[in-house]
């Protein structure tokens, strides 16, 4: 009789030419008013009531796993195709440890349990659009010469592939379904080993919780452009690794791809190695935590931009070793966003990203340049909304946060920008800490600007300290766009001795120096004079430079050298080298008080 499987628009029934022998094998299957052949035949009819196959004894499903067994084997000796394309198996299927030819289990359902553990296929596998209704072991099975494809394929129960080899062409679960209708099912691809080529896992879905932990994707493009994770995914010490010997000069052709991902519990990436063209994670969608800590990136891409992170982002001494950089352009943090000890060796762009909480950026690094620019038109994205900490943050590159509003406490404290840092259009909080904040650079393009900009800033908030350090910086960056070599020295002059009016005390210790230089100087000259005793010349010497400083200028008055030599005339003493260095000890003395002064009034200037 024929098999009602090849009037369903499927090939012949391959199962026709073999003998109908004991048990069920003699047995046709009358469901839904068609007759089956006893693999192909259902064990529901189309209402869920049970066909005769369904209240088969044990006995008879024993038969078709046997027969089932007896043509695996021919298969494996004369290197043909097993086509088992369309079987039902009734309740429980075992096949650990079994050898597989090159096998087709497409449209095939299994109603019970089923053990593939350790089982070896020895060909290409396809498992397309088959329907496992219970749990189902892949764990430590070999896909070792040729493609494994599970396309539309369901899994409603656990789906264990802990171990899995996957070491050939690829793996292909476009579309799977996976633990779609039992509540405590969960997925595993731990420990699996992805190295034959493309893994695919574009548009499926992960309805309860899916292990990747220590995975290892080795070789080919890493897919999952479009995939749901409705609960928790866990990657954590996953390698994304390009193969050596498919990946030579073709770097931008595989890329781990995470493109309009769904994650809708927790996400897990800890330890997790990215490496080879691009990482892709652009418009995937975080609703609960995220946890990238310590991942690395060493590809030459990485790319979140439009990604949207509802609850915490975790990129805590997160390795960005891209060459290309990496983009958060247009991302969303919702929550808590931390780049603690983040590694950056390369460019990295925050532009137009959205942080509605507060923004750690701790002990990072960045290499290249970095842009966290925004629109400037006064919309949400602007906003720093919560508060930003970068303190011992390190920018080695130019820094650009142009048009950005911090409306809470903002952290720069122990930061180091090797390059002038652009604030430009910036609202900065009133608690803005800049406390030992170190900007090495005044030389590059427009730092002058930049700096100008900072100060205005301070300036309207009353910051003097900072004003002046940001004045500082500025005339710095000035002198070295100057082109007149005097106003240059007069620069030069005004920051070696007070530091652009930043230090008090600095005009002070050169008064000292000055007093001790000019002191020598003088007992030196009156050495020289037979009216002086010898022993008497230290104190002279002293006396006349300390006058020079309380009464500058006091050389030409008329009491000054008969005070100071007595009984000796003073035209003996009123000699051309004496005078002058007595009037620029006092010009130079005037000079450095009054800086000094100033630096003074600047700090505790109030209003």
């Amino acid at each position: 009789m024929k098999c009602a499987y090849s009037e369903n628009g499927n090939s012949k029934c391959q199962f026709e030419h073999i003998e109908h022998i004991k048990n069920a094998l003699h047995l046709s299957v009358l469901a839904d008013g068609k007759w089956w052949c006893p693999f192909h035949a259902p064990s529901y009819d189309k209402d869920g009531h049970p066909t005769e196959k369904g209240d088969w004894p044990d006995e008879y499903r024993k038969s078709i796993h046997e027969k089932i067994s007896e043509l695996r084997h021919f298969a494996i000796q004369e290197h043909k195709t097993l086509d088992l394309s369309g079987v039902v198996f009734p309740k429980d299927a075992d096949f650990q440890g079994a050898k597989f030819p090159e096998v087709d289990f497409s449209h095939s359902r299994f109603e019970g349990e089923t053990n593939f553990r350790g089982s070896e296929f020895l060909g290409n596998v396809k498992f397309q659009d088959v329907e496992f209704q219970d749990r189902v072991n892949f764990s430590h099975i070999k896909f070792n010469s040729g493609n494994a494809i599970f396309q539309n394929a369901t899994f409603k129960a656990d789906a264990l592939f802990e171990g899995a080899a996957f070491s050939h062409s690829g793996a292909n679960f476009r579309n799977a379904r996976f633990c779609g209708g039992n509540k405590n099912a969960f997925s595993s691809f731990a420990s699996a080993k992805f190295s034959g080529g493309d893994t695919s896992f574009q548009s499926a879905q992960f309805s309860k919780n899916v292990s990747f932990e220590k995975v290892r994707f080795d070789d080919g493009d890493v897919v999952f452009e479009n995939a749901e994770f409705k609960e928790g995914a866990d990657f954590q010490d996953a390698q994304f690794s390009r193969g050596v010997a498919n990946f030579k000069n073709t770097l931008f052709e595989r890329k781990t791809n995470f493109l309009n991902a769904q994650f809708s519990l927790d996400v897990y990436f800890q330890n997790a190695q990215f490496s080879g063209g691009e990482a892709s994670f652009q418009n995937a969608l975080f609703e609960k935590e995220t946890d990238f800590k310590y991942a690395r990136f060493n590809t030459v891409s990485t790319n979140f931009q439009n990604t949207q992170f509802n609850v915490g982002a975790c990129f805590e001494n997160t390795q960005f070793n891209s060459q290309i950089g990496v983009s958060f352009q247009d991302a969303r943090f919702e929550e808590f966003a931390t780049f603690f000890g983040a590694q950056f060796e390369g460019p990295a762009t925050f532009k137009d990203s959205q942080f509605k909480r507060f923004a750690i950026f701790r002990y990072a690094r960045i290499k290249g340049s970095t842009d966290f620019t925004s629109p400037g038109n006064d919309s949400e994205i602007d906003a720093f909304h919560g508060g930003a900490d970068f303190s011992g943050a390190e920018f080695l590159d130019d820094v650009s946060f142009n048009n950005r509003k911090f409306r809470q406490e903002t952290s720069f404290k122990n930061c180091t920008f090797h390059k002038a840092p652009r604030f430009h259009d910036c609202q900065l909080h009133q608690e803005t800490d800049f406390t030992d904040t170190r900007f090495v650079d005044t030389a590059s393009p427009g730092s002058a600007m930049a700096y100008r900009t900072l100060k205005q800033d301070m300036e309207e908030k009353r910051a003097r300290q900072e004003q002046l350090v940001f004045y500082a910086l500025e005339m710095k960056s000035r002198r070295n766009e100057e082109k007149r070599k005097f106003l240059k020295f007069i620069s030069w002059l005004y920051e070696a001795t007070s530091d652009y009016g930043q230090r008090i005390f600095l005009p002070l210790a050169w008064l000292v120096y000055l007093f001790a230089l000019f002191t020598l100087f003088y007992a030196a000259y009156f050495k020289g004079l037979p009216e002086f005793n010898v022993k008497s010349i230290l104190t002279m010497s002293l006396q006349f430079s300390i006058k020079q400083i309380i009464r500058p200028f006091g050389v030409f008055g008329p009491s000054s050298l008969p005070d100071l030599l007595g009984k000796t005339p003073s035209s003996s003493l009123l000699s051309l080298p004496l005078i002058i260095a007595a009037t620029l000890q006092s010009f130079l003395s005037l000079a450095l008080l009054l800086l000094s002064g100033l630096a003074a009034r600047w700090r505790f200037k109030i209003g």
